[in-house]
């Protein structure tokens, strides 16, 4: 019934909020790593 669908929709919710943390995580490794390497092709 009703509550079932409900409760998918939130698990759902709670699911996307977590992937969307774990990406934002992610891409800040990334951006840092991308500088590093800016950073060594930068002339000595």
């Amino acid at each position: 019934g009703i509550s079932y669908y409900k409760e998918l929709t939130e698990r759902f919710i709670e699911e996307k909020d977590k992937l969307l943390e774990e990406k934002d995580k992610v891409l800040e490794e990334k951006d840092r790593e991308i500088e590093r390497l800016k950073e060594q092709l930068k002339p000595k």
